[in-house]
Protein backbone atom coordinates (compact mmCIF):
# COMPACT_ATOMS: atom_id res chain seq x y z
CA UNK A 1 0.00 0.00 0.00
CA UNK A 2 1.47 3.60 -0.88
CA UNK A 3 0.07 6.25 1.38
CA UNK A 4 0.55 9.75 2.43
CA UNK A 5 -0.27 11.22 5.52
CA UNK A 6 -0.68 15.29 5.89
CA UNK A 7 1.29 17.11 8.45
CA UNK A 8 1.09 20.36 7.95
CA UNK A 9 -0.12 23.71 5.51
CA UNK A 10 -3.16 21.99 5.27
CA UNK A 11 -5.70 24.42 4.59
CA UNK A 12 -3.21 27.02 6.33
CA UNK A 13 -0.28 28.44 4.81
CA UNK A 14 2.92 27.02 6.57
CA UNK A 15 4.51 24.19 7.97
CA UNK A 16 4.65 22.18 5.43
CA UNK A 17 5.26 18.32 5.91
CA UNK A 18 4.24 15.21 4.63
CA UNK A 19 4.82 11.22 5.00
CA UNK A 20 4.70 9.05 2.10
CA UNK A 21 4.34 5.59 2.73
CA UNK A 22 4.92 3.02 0.29
CA UNK A 23 4.91 -0.54 1.55
CA UNK A 24 6.41 0.57 5.02
CA UNK A 25 9.19 2.54 3.31
CA UNK A 26 8.98 5.91 4.90
CA UNK A 27 9.75 9.35 2.84
CA UNK A 28 9.47 12.52 4.61
CA UNK A 29 9.15 15.67 2.01
CA UNK A 30 9.75 18.98 4.32
CA UNK A 31 9.48 19.46 7.53
CA UNK A 32 8.72 23.16 8.06
CA UNK A 33 7.83 25.58 10.92
CA UNK A 34 4.72 28.00 11.58
CA UNK A 35 4.39 31.11 11.43
CA UNK A 36 0.31 31.88 12.37
CA UNK A 37 -0.18 33.08 16.12
CA UNK A 38 -2.60 30.18 16.56
CA UNK A 39 -0.78 27.40 15.00
CA UNK A 40 2.73 28.50 16.32
CA UNK A 41 2.53 25.83 19.31
CA UNK A 42 2.87 22.75 16.61
CA UNK A 43 6.83 24.26 16.58
CA UNK A 44 6.78 23.23 20.41
CA UNK A 45 4.32 20.02 20.35
CA UNK A 46 5.84 16.96 20.26
CA UNK A 47 5.82 15.20 16.67
CA UNK A 48 2.33 13.40 15.95
CA UNK A 49 4.83 10.52 14.41
CA UNK A 50 8.05 8.97 15.33
CA UNK A 51 11.29 10.39 13.36
CA UNK A 52 12.97 7.22 13.88
CA UNK A 53 10.71 5.26 11.52
CA UNK A 54 11.35 7.87 8.78
CA UNK A 55 13.93 6.32 6.50
CA UNK A 56 14.65 9.35 3.68
CA UNK A 57 14.23 12.89 3.83
CA UNK A 58 14.17 15.09 0.60
CA UNK A 59 13.53 18.51 1.25
CA UNK A 60 12.14 21.14 -1.94
CA UNK A 61 13.65 24.46 -0.85
CA UNK A 62 14.76 26.09 2.67
CA UNK A 63 12.22 28.89 3.75
CA UNK A 64 11.77 27.94 6.86
CA UNK A 65 8.00 27.38 6.71
CA UNK A 66 9.68 23.98 4.48
CA UNK A 67 12.54 23.37 6.75
CA UNK A 68 12.71 24.89 10.02
CA UNK A 69 11.91 21.76 12.00
CA UNK A 70 14.51 19.26 10.13
CA UNK A 71 16.97 19.96 12.86
CA UNK A 72 13.82 19.35 15.66
CA UNK A 73 13.66 15.79 13.26
CA UNK A 74 17.29 14.87 13.94
CA UNK A 75 17.36 15.95 17.67
CA UNK A 76 14.32 13.55 18.09
CA UNK A 77 15.84 10.47 16.08
CA UNK A 78 15.51 10.48 12.47
CA UNK A 79 19.34 8.90 10.97
CA UNK A 80 18.57 9.54 7.10
CA UNK A 81 19.57 11.15 4.59
CA UNK A 82 18.50 14.48 3.65
CA UNK A 83 18.20 15.30 0.18
CA UNK A 84 18.22 18.67 -1.22
CA UNK A 85 20.21 21.09 -4.11
CA UNK A 86 23.60 22.78 -3.54
CA UNK A 87 22.02 26.37 -3.20
CA UNK A 88 19.38 25.04 -0.36
CA UNK A 89 21.80 23.41 1.43
CA UNK A 90 23.90 26.48 1.64
CA UNK A 91 20.50 28.89 2.58
CA UNK A 92 19.32 25.95 5.19
CA UNK A 93 22.67 26.27 6.82
CA UNK A 94 22.21 30.05 7.23
CA UNK A 95 18.08 29.91 8.19
CA UNK A 96 18.75 27.02 10.51
CA UNK A 97 21.21 28.54 12.48
CA UNK A 98 20.05 31.79 12.36
CA UNK A 99 16.54 30.49 14.03
CA UNK A 100 18.97 28.32 17.06
CA UNK A 101 20.40 31.70 17.86
CA UNK A 102 16.99 33.49 18.01
CA UNK A 103 15.68 30.82 20.35
CA UNK A 104 18.77 30.88 22.68
CA UNK A 105 18.06 34.58 22.89
CA UNK A 106 14.12 35.05 22.76
CA UNK A 107 12.84 32.00 23.74
CA UNK A 108 14.90 31.97 27.10
CA UNK A 109 13.61 35.54 27.83
CA UNK A 110 10.12 34.74 27.05
CA UNK A 111 9.85 31.57 29.05
CA UNK A 112 9.27 29.10 25.84
CA UNK A 113 11.52 26.22 25.81
CA UNK A 114 14.19 25.66 23.39
CA UNK A 115 13.18 23.97 20.18
CA UNK A 116 16.67 22.75 18.29
CA UNK A 117 19.92 24.27 19.57
CA UNK A 118 23.06 24.52 17.36
CA UNK A 119 24.49 21.45 17.42
CA UNK A 120 21.54 20.07 16.23
CA UNK A 121 21.87 21.64 13.47
CA UNK A 122 25.30 21.10 12.66
CA UNK A 123 23.95 17.18 12.85
CA UNK A 124 21.74 18.61 10.24
CA UNK A 125 24.03 19.86 7.99
CA UNK A 126 26.12 16.30 8.68
CA UNK A 127 23.24 14.56 7.34
CA UNK A 128 22.48 16.47 4.19
CA UNK A 129 23.13 14.93 0.74
CA UNK A 130 23.05 17.47 -2.10
CA UNK A 131 21.68 16.52 -5.69
CA UNK A 132 21.62 18.35 -9.06
CA UNK A 133 18.41 19.26 -10.98
CA UNK A 134 17.78 16.18 -12.71
CA UNK A 135 19.85 13.56 -11.12
CA UNK A 136 18.28 10.33 -10.71
CA UNK A 137 18.03 9.07 -6.86
CA UNK A 138 16.80 5.18 -6.08
CA UNK A 139 15.44 4.91 -2.81
CA UNK A 140 14.98 1.72 -2.95
CA UNK A 141 13.79 -1.06 -5.75
CA UNK A 142 11.36 0.77 -8.50
CA UNK A 143 11.75 3.32 -6.39
CA UNK A 144 13.37 6.44 -7.57
CA UNK A 145 13.25 10.11 -7.87
CA UNK A 146 14.24 13.65 -8.92
CA UNK A 147 14.63 17.57 -8.55
CA UNK A 148 13.51 19.57 -11.01
CA UNK A 149 13.44 23.56 -10.96
CA UNK A 150 10.00 25.34 -9.47
CA UNK A 151 11.24 28.80 -10.44
CA UNK A 152 10.77 29.93 -6.72
CA UNK A 153 13.58 30.87 -4.57
CA UNK A 154 17.43 29.59 -5.49
CA UNK A 155 17.48 25.80 -5.50
CA UNK A 156 14.07 24.96 -4.89
CA UNK A 157 12.62 22.11 -6.30
CA UNK A 158 9.57 20.18 -7.16
CA UNK A 159 9.92 16.26 -6.65
CA UNK A 160 9.36 13.60 -8.99
CA UNK A 161 8.80 10.14 -7.68
CA UNK A 162 8.88 7.18 -9.81
CA UNK A 163 7.33 4.28 -7.60
CA UNK A 164 6.58 1.01 -9.55
CA UNK A 165 4.78 2.27 -12.71
CA UNK A 166 3.32 5.61 -10.67
CA UNK A 167 4.31 9.25 -10.81
CA UNK A 168 3.80 11.05 -7.88
CA UNK A 169 4.79 14.54 -7.92
CA UNK A 170 4.97 17.21 -4.69
CA UNK A 171 5.09 21.06 -6.28
CA UNK A 172 6.88 22.34 -3.13
CA UNK A 173 6.38 26.32 -3.56
CA UNK A 174 5.63 27.37 -7.65
CA UNK A 175 7.57 30.34 -8.37
CA UNK A 176 6.24 33.42 -10.32
CA UNK A 177 6.67 34.12 -14.16
CA UNK A 178 7.08 37.84 -13.37
CA UNK A 179 9.97 37.27 -11.45
CA UNK A 180 13.75 38.64 -12.42
CA UNK A 181 16.43 36.57 -10.81
CA UNK A 182 14.92 32.80 -10.82
CA UNK A 183 14.59 30.93 -14.13
CA UNK A 184 11.45 29.22 -14.75
CA UNK A 185 9.86 26.68 -13.46
CA UNK A 186 11.07 23.17 -15.60
CA UNK A 187 7.62 21.74 -16.95
CA UNK A 188 6.73 18.26 -16.20
CA UNK A 189 6.49 16.57 -19.78
CA UNK A 190 5.22 13.43 -18.49
CA UNK A 191 2.53 11.66 -17.24
CA UNK A 192 1.60 11.91 -13.70
CA UNK A 193 -1.00 9.95 -11.07
CA UNK A 194 -0.97 12.10 -8.19
CA UNK A 195 0.13 15.72 -7.30
CA UNK A 196 0.44 17.33 -3.80
CA UNK A 197 0.62 21.31 -5.15
CA UNK A 198 0.54 24.10 -2.81
CA UNK A 199 -2.27 27.16 -3.79
CA UNK A 200 -0.44 30.53 -1.53
CA UNK A 201 -2.23 32.60 -4.79
CA UNK A 202 -4.28 30.23 -5.94
CA UNK A 203 -7.72 32.79 -6.30
CA UNK A 204 -5.79 35.83 -8.07
CA UNK A 205 -3.56 37.31 -10.35
CA UNK A 206 -0.25 39.36 -9.68
CA UNK A 207 -0.32 42.72 -11.22
CA UNK A 208 2.35 42.47 -14.70
CA UNK A 209 5.97 43.55 -13.05
CA UNK A 210 5.88 46.69 -15.97
CA UNK A 211 2.95 47.83 -13.89
CA UNK A 212 3.82 47.19 -10.32
CA UNK A 213 7.32 48.31 -10.93
CA UNK A 214 5.30 52.19 -11.94
CA UNK A 215 3.48 51.69 -8.91
CA UNK A 216 6.31 50.77 -6.97
CA UNK A 217 8.32 54.54 -8.41
CA UNK A 218 5.28 55.98 -8.03
CA UNK A 219 4.98 55.20 -4.22
CA UNK A 220 8.59 55.64 -3.90
CA UNK A 221 8.58 59.64 -4.95
CA UNK A 222 5.31 60.51 -3.32
CA UNK A 223 6.12 59.54 -0.13
CA UNK A 224 9.54 61.04 -0.36
CA UNK A 225 8.09 64.23 -1.99
CA UNK A 226 6.28 64.54 1.26
CA UNK A 227 8.99 63.51 3.80
CA UNK A 228 8.19 59.94 4.88
CA UNK A 229 9.82 56.79 4.74
CA UNK A 230 9.60 53.57 2.98
CA UNK A 231 8.99 50.57 4.94
CA UNK A 232 9.30 46.99 3.58
CA UNK A 233 8.68 43.51 5.64
CA UNK A 234 10.60 41.61 3.78
CA UNK A 235 11.94 37.59 3.53
CA UNK A 236 15.73 37.03 3.62
CA UNK A 237 15.41 34.81 0.84
CA UNK A 238 14.63 35.72 -2.77
CA UNK A 239 12.48 38.63 -1.63
CA UNK A 240 15.32 40.78 -0.54
CA UNK A 241 17.49 40.17 -3.25
CA UNK A 242 14.27 40.21 -6.11
CA UNK A 243 14.22 43.95 -4.38
CA UNK A 244 17.74 44.72 -4.69
CA UNK A 245 17.67 43.53 -7.89
CA UNK A 246 14.75 46.23 -9.18
CA UNK A 247 15.78 49.02 -6.82
CA UNK A 248 19.24 48.73 -8.96
CA UNK A 249 17.73 48.57 -11.98
CA UNK A 250 15.40 51.54 -11.35
CA UNK A 251 18.04 53.32 -9.71
CA UNK A 252 20.41 53.25 -12.74
CA UNK A 253 17.53 54.42 -14.87
CA UNK A 254 17.17 56.98 -12.69
CA UNK A 255 13.53 56.47 -11.75
CA UNK A 256 13.31 56.87 -7.95
CA UNK A 257 14.79 59.84 -5.57
CA UNK A 258 18.42 59.55 -4.47
CA UNK A 259 17.93 58.53 -1.04
CA UNK A 260 19.69 55.97 1.35
CA UNK A 261 18.50 52.36 1.40
CA UNK A 262 18.91 49.87 3.74
CA UNK A 263 19.17 46.06 3.76
CA UNK A 264 18.67 45.50 7.64
CA UNK A 265 18.83 41.77 7.91
CA UNK A 266 22.24 39.94 8.66
CA UNK A 267 20.32 37.45 7.33
CA UNK A 268 19.37 38.72 4.07
CA UNK A 269 22.99 39.89 3.66
CA UNK A 270 24.18 36.22 3.97
CA UNK A 271 21.32 35.19 2.02
CA UNK A 272 22.88 37.50 -0.94
CA UNK A 273 26.08 36.39 -0.51
CA UNK A 274 24.57 32.50 -1.49
CA UNK A 275 23.06 33.73 -4.50
CA UNK A 276 26.69 35.12 -5.81
CA UNK A 277 27.84 32.24 -5.71
CA UNK A 278 25.11 30.27 -8.05
CA UNK A 279 24.78 32.24 -11.09
CA UNK A 280 23.82 29.79 -13.46
CA UNK A 281 20.72 29.27 -11.31
CA UNK A 282 19.68 33.26 -12.43
CA UNK A 283 17.33 34.33 -15.32
CA UNK A 284 18.54 35.42 -18.28
CA UNK A 285 19.16 39.43 -17.74
CA UNK A 286 20.72 38.70 -13.65
CA UNK A 287 23.34 36.03 -15.51
CA UNK A 288 23.86 38.60 -17.83
CA UNK A 289 24.71 41.09 -15.41
CA UNK A 290 26.92 39.08 -13.29
CA UNK A 291 28.51 37.63 -16.56
CA UNK A 292 29.85 41.54 -17.20
CA UNK A 293 31.56 41.49 -13.86
CA UNK A 294 28.57 43.56 -11.79
CA UNK A 295 26.58 42.73 -8.82
CA UNK A 296 22.91 42.52 -10.10
CA UNK A 297 21.85 42.70 -6.35
CA UNK A 298 24.49 46.20 -5.32
CA UNK A 299 22.61 49.41 -5.51
CA UNK A 300 24.05 52.92 -5.29
CA UNK A 301 22.89 54.28 -1.38
CA UNK A 302 22.91 50.67 -0.53
CA UNK A 303 23.72 50.33 3.42
CA UNK A 304 24.08 47.19 5.30
CA UNK A 305 22.87 46.74 8.67
CA UNK A 306 24.43 43.96 10.82
CA UNK A 307 24.49 45.84 14.63
CA UNK A 308 21.16 45.81 16.38
CA UNK A 309 21.96 49.72 18.26
CA UNK A 310 22.30 51.03 14.39
CA UNK A 311 18.76 49.28 13.16
CA UNK A 312 17.41 51.19 16.13
CA UNK A 313 19.02 54.18 15.55
CA UNK A 314 17.88 54.55 12.04
CA UNK A 315 14.10 52.86 13.17
CA UNK A 316 14.13 56.59 15.06
CA UNK A 317 15.81 58.66 12.30
CA UNK A 318 13.07 61.15 10.09
CA UNK A 319 9.64 60.07 12.69
CA UNK A 320 9.56 63.24 14.62
CA UNK A 321 5.88 64.81 14.09
CA UNK A 322 5.64 67.57 11.47
CA UNK A 323 9.12 66.60 10.27
CA UNK A 324 8.85 66.91 6.35
CA UNK A 325 12.43 66.79 4.97
CA UNK A 326 12.89 64.64 1.57
CA UNK A 327 16.44 64.62 2.39
CA UNK A 328 16.00 62.72 5.67
CA UNK A 329 13.51 59.73 3.78
CA UNK A 330 15.14 56.62 3.56
CA UNK A 331 14.27 52.92 2.29
CA UNK A 332 14.58 49.91 4.92
CA UNK A 333 14.08 46.10 3.49
CA UNK A 334 14.09 44.26 6.89
CA UNK A 335 12.48 41.28 8.50
CA UNK A 336 10.51 39.40 8.64
CA UNK A 337 8.85 38.75 6.13
CA UNK A 338 5.34 38.42 7.58
CA UNK A 339 6.40 41.43 11.03
CA UNK A 340 6.33 37.83 13.58
CA UNK A 341 9.52 39.31 15.09
CA UNK A 342 12.90 40.34 13.75
CA UNK A 343 14.09 44.28 13.15
CA UNK A 344 10.96 44.88 11.38
CA UNK A 345 8.94 45.91 14.45
CA UNK A 346 11.12 48.77 15.35
CA UNK A 347 10.66 50.35 11.79
CA UNK A 348 6.61 49.54 12.24
CA UNK A 349 6.84 50.79 15.83
CA UNK A 350 8.22 54.10 15.03
CA UNK A 351 6.88 54.57 11.53
CA UNK A 352 3.48 53.92 11.38
CA UNK A 353 1.88 56.23 13.47
CA UNK A 354 2.82 59.12 10.56
CA UNK A 355 0.88 59.77 7.42
CA UNK A 356 3.67 60.65 5.53
CA UNK A 357 5.46 57.44 5.86
CA UNK A 358 4.29 54.59 3.18
CA UNK A 359 4.48 50.66 4.40
CA UNK A 360 4.86 48.22 1.37
CA UNK A 361 3.76 44.60 1.21
CA UNK A 362 5.97 42.93 -0.88
CA UNK A 363 4.85 39.44 -0.20
CA UNK A 364 2.09 37.03 1.26
CA UNK A 365 0.69 37.61 4.82
CA UNK A 366 -0.64 34.58 5.96
CA UNK A 367 -3.42 34.52 8.73
CA UNK A 368 -3.16 35.61 12.21
CA UNK A 369 0.71 37.41 11.47
CA UNK A 370 1.13 40.91 12.63
CA UNK A 371 1.71 41.91 8.68
CA UNK A 372 -1.86 40.26 7.83
CA UNK A 373 -3.58 42.37 10.71
CA UNK A 374 -1.69 45.26 8.88
CA UNK A 375 -2.26 44.65 5.39
CA UNK A 376 -6.19 44.23 6.37
CA UNK A 377 -6.34 47.55 7.54
CA UNK A 378 -5.97 47.67 11.07
CA UNK A 379 -6.72 51.21 12.75
CA UNK A 380 -3.95 50.19 15.39
CA UNK A 381 -1.87 47.16 16.60
CA UNK A 382 0.19 46.36 19.62
CA UNK A 383 3.67 46.17 19.26
CA UNK A 384 6.56 45.53 22.33
CA UNK A 385 2.80 45.59 24.17
CA UNK A 386 2.03 48.77 23.23
CA UNK A 387 -0.54 50.11 21.38
CA UNK A 388 0.58 51.48 17.98
CA UNK A 389 -1.92 53.72 15.48
CA UNK A 390 -1.63 52.59 11.98
CA UNK A 391 -1.86 55.96 9.81
CA UNK A 392 1.03 55.15 7.69
CA UNK A 393 0.00 54.32 3.81
CA UNK A 394 -0.05 50.79 3.34
CA UNK A 395 0.53 49.76 0.38
CA UNK A 396 0.58 45.52 -1.09
CA UNK A 397 2.69 44.46 -4.11
CA UNK A 398 2.02 40.78 -5.52
CA UNK A 399 4.21 40.64 -8.12
CA UNK A 400 7.49 40.53 -6.44
CA UNK A 401 6.14 37.56 -4.83
CA UNK A 402 8.36 34.37 -5.21
CA UNK A 403 5.09 32.47 -4.91
CA UNK A 404 3.16 31.77 -8.84
CA UNK A 405 -0.30 33.22 -9.08
CA UNK A 406 -3.59 30.96 -10.13
CA UNK A 407 -2.39 30.94 -13.76
CA UNK A 408 1.26 30.26 -12.94
CA UNK A 409 -0.04 27.14 -11.26
CA UNK A 410 -2.31 26.25 -13.96
CA UNK A 411 -0.08 26.57 -16.77
CA UNK A 412 2.42 24.12 -14.54
CA UNK A 413 -0.28 21.66 -13.91
CA UNK A 414 -0.82 21.61 -18.01
CA UNK A 415 2.58 20.67 -18.97
CA UNK A 416 1.53 16.88 -17.52
CA UNK A 417 1.37 14.64 -20.44
CA UNK A 418 -2.39 15.07 -21.47
CA UNK A 419 -2.85 18.49 -20.19
CA UNK A 420 -3.82 17.12 -16.69
CA UNK A 421 -3.32 14.41 -14.27
CA UNK A 422 -4.36 11.34 -14.44
CA UNK A 423 -6.03 10.29 -10.96
CA UNK A 424 -6.25 12.64 -8.04
CA UNK A 425 -4.38 16.49 -6.67
CA UNK A 426 -4.35 17.37 -3.42
CA UNK A 427 -4.22 20.87 -2.42
CA UNK A 428 -2.17 22.45 0.01
CA UNK A 429 -0.19 25.31 1.42
CA UNK A 430 -2.88 27.88 1.42
CA UNK A 431 -6.00 30.05 3.43
CA UNK A 432 -8.76 27.28 3.45
CA UNK A 433 -11.01 29.71 1.12
CA UNK A 434 -7.97 29.62 -1.23
CA UNK A 435 -7.51 25.96 -1.46
CA UNK A 436 -10.86 25.47 -1.64
CA UNK A 437 -10.83 27.83 -4.54
CA UNK A 438 -8.18 26.44 -6.52
CA UNK A 439 -9.68 22.70 -5.88
CA UNK A 440 -12.41 23.68 -7.64
CA UNK A 441 -10.69 25.89 -10.26
CA UNK A 442 -8.84 22.31 -10.87
CA UNK A 443 -11.83 20.57 -11.30
CA UNK A 444 -13.27 23.22 -13.79
CA UNK A 445 -10.73 22.66 -16.08
CA UNK A 446 -10.77 19.28 -16.21
CA UNK A 447 -7.26 19.65 -14.80
CA UNK A 448 -7.83 16.25 -12.69
CA UNK A 449 -10.69 13.56 -12.26
CA UNK A 450 -10.12 14.05 -8.58
CA UNK A 451 -9.34 17.00 -6.34
CA UNK A 452 -8.93 17.03 -2.31
CA UNK A 453 -7.90 19.83 0.43
CA UNK A 454 -7.07 17.53 3.07
CA UNK A 455 -6.85 18.05 6.29
CA UNK A 456 -4.16 18.09 8.83
CA UNK A 457 -2.86 14.92 10.11
CA UNK A 458 -4.91 12.66 7.87
CA UNK A 459 -3.87 9.82 5.67
CA UNK A 460 -4.40 9.66 2.25
CA UNK A 461 -4.27 5.74 0.22
CA UNK A 462 -2.93 6.14 -2.99
CA UNK A 463 -2.69 2.76 -3.96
Amino acid sequence: MTSIRFLGANREVTGSSYILDHNGFKVMVDCGSYQEEDLEHRNYDDFLFDPKEINTFILTHSHLDHCGLIPKLIKHGFSGNIYLTPPSKDIFEITAFDSAKIQKEDNINAGKKIIYNSADVVESLSKCKTIEFGEVIELEKDFHFSLRNTGHILGAGYIVMDIEDKTVIFSGDVGSKWQSISQFITPISKKVDFLVIESTYGNSLHMAREESENEFVDTIKQTVSRGGNIIMPTFSIERAQELLYTLRKLKIANRIPNVPIYLDSPMASKVTKVFVKFPKEFGEDARKIFEAGQNPFFVDNLRYVNMSQKSKKIASKNTLKGQHDSKKSYIVLAGSGMCTGGRILGYLKKNLPLSKNTVIFPGFQANGTLGREIKDGAKSVVIYGEEVKVNAEIRTMGSFSAHGDRDDLLNWVSTAEGGKIGKRVYVTHGDEDISLQFAETLKEKGMADEVEVPYFNTVHELW
